[in-house]
């Protein structure tokens, strides 16, 4: 699979986004925060994920003593963390089944 346009929304769909990712390079988690989230996450550049709907409509969270800055929906709570890259939640896209992929595992309970 090579990088595509995928197009995702939160729950109550009051936030929509588009991203160009590369899901055979997706990750899994093992943190507390990932692991209760159930995150399966896929890393783009911040200018390739666009807000198409909800700029409003999203709140800030941090974490990892303040430095990792998350957006999400205030509503459901559909994020993509801060910085230059961005890390969509797999399991957020359309017409994508994250249990078909084949994600990477990252032992961030160590970090």
């Amino acid at each position: 699979m090579s990088e595509l346009t995928y197009r995702g929304a939160c729950h109550c769909e009051a936030v929509q986004f588009e991203a160009s990712l590369d899901l055979d390079n997706t990750f899994v988690c093992n943190c507390s925060r990932c692991q209760k989230l159930g995150w399966v996450f896929a890393f783009a550049p911040r200018a390739k994920v666009v807000l198409t709907r909800g700029e409003g409509a999203t709140r800030e969270y941090r974490f990892q003593n303040r430095r990792i800055r998350r957006q999400f929906c205030e509503e459901f709570g559909i994020g993509k963390e801060g910085g230059e890259m961005a890390v969509i939640n797999v399991n957020y896209l359309d017409s994508v089944d994250p249990r078909a992929l084949s994600p990477k595992s990252v032992d961030g309970r160590s970090l």
